[in-house]
């Protein structure tokens, strides 16, 4: 009773230390934004500039990496530039008053800030997944029935994909997963069966698995060790590592034969893959939590961004400039599709110019 007692402390007191620790990466913070009307069309976007300011300032007050740079020519200074950009996050917001006077608008939030990587995901994205084949190796020294349970396992995270709230599969193949930069114009497979590239705003799903034989203190075994891979389509890869192990038991007079006897593969399958299915889990949740990026096109004198209602944005989402190296921009979606959204920067003095090509990354501000 005294031992469990003592448990308990501890893990209260590791609990109330997890606790401040996460209290101290962020807090509340009550904000307010200001936008002027220019005429009476204008109004409701007044708004939205006005919570954009809010949300804007909100992030500022979570941190800000502040950089100033001169240039100069001959001894003359011929452009003096300082770049603010907003590094801390918002990651929960609510209205407490907005109003309307002397053409202008205010709005006054209460934002929970901190800074970036915050686990919180109150509107999670929609994911677009590509399942690509998965990359097994068993060793020819494990168990006969090694093949057949790395099968069943990378049929199994397709089915677990195919039934997360956050995901949507459009294409299952049995194709590998190309390379960003390969040319496909001469592939005789891409020419006869089409192409799997991936499609802007898609990721990618790819399951590497490997069986391989042990032997320890309590006698032979089996080892599973799974690569969980979630591909972007500018070539980044979100990497997740997942191993068990676990013993055939003490070896008998009969050899390889009996080892297979002694556990049934049931249990044996059950043991290897304990704990994978939350560990997908995991990094499914943790990638639909993280923002809609994309890059701004300039065409016709409008921006557009290749991701739309299909991937979680609504007329309501805000996008922010993600480039390090320039001031943040906000721009609000003046046109929603399925898989395109355009864009009118909130500042009306910068140009379509300006702003292409820069990443851009999408904040819901629902009224």
């Amino acid at each position: 009773m005294v031992i469990d007692r003592a448990i308990l402390a501890i893990a209260f007191a590791w609990a109330l230390l997890i606790g401040q620790a996460r209290a101290a990466e962020t807090a509340w913070i009550d904000v307010t934004g200001h936008a002027a009307i220019s005429g009476e069309a204008d109004r409701d976007s007044a708004r939205r500039r006005a919570l954009a300011d809010a949300l804007f300032n909100a992030a500022l007050m979570g941190g800000a990496d502040v950089r100033g740079h001169t240039a100069v020519s001959k001894s003359v200074v011929t452009a003096d530039l300082t770049i603010v950009r907003a590094i801390g996050r918002v990651m929960e917001h609510r209205i407490i008053d907005q109003k309307e006077r002397q053409g202008l608008w205010e709005v006054s939030i209460r934002a929970r800030v901190g800074l970036e990587g915050d686990p919180f995901c109150p509107t999670p994205r929609r994911l677009i997944v590509s399942a690509y084949a998965p990359e097994i190796v068993v060793s020819p020294h494990a168990p006969a029935w090694a093949a057949e349970l790395a099968q069943q396992v990378s049929a199994d995270l397709i089915e677990q994909l195919d039934r997360h709230p956050a995901t949507d599969i459009v294409r299952i193949t049995d194709r590998r997963i190309p390379a960003v930069s390969r040319n496909e114009s001469m592939d005789y497979t891409v020419l006869t069966q089409g192409s799997v590239q991936l499609q802007p705003g898609e990721l990618g799903f790819v399951s590497l698995l490997r069986i391989d034989p042990l032997s320890d203190a309590f006698g032979p075994g089996v080892a599973l060790e799974a690569e969980l891979q979630v591909h972007s389509r500018d070539g980044g890869v979100y990497r997740q590592i997942f191993r068990r192990e676990a013993s055939l038991g003490k070896p008998r007079l009969l050899g390889r034969a009996a080892e297979l006897t002694r556990r049934d593969r049931m249990g044996m399958a059950k043991a290897l893959t304990a704990g994978l299915k939350e560990t997908f889990t995991s990094l499914l949740d943790t990638k639909a939590c993280e923002p809609v990026v994309a890059v701004l096109s300039g065409a016709g004198g409008k921006l557009s961004v290749p991701v739309g209602r299909r991937h979680g944005l609504s007329r309501a989402a805000l996008a922010f400039t993600t480039d390090h190296d320039h001031t943040t921009e906000l721009l609000e979606v003046i046109d929603l599709g399925s898989d395109r959204a355009i864009l009118r920067p909130l500042d009306p003095g910068l140009s379509v110019q300006s702003l292409a090509g820069r990443p851009v990354r999408f904040v819901e501000a629902a009224w």
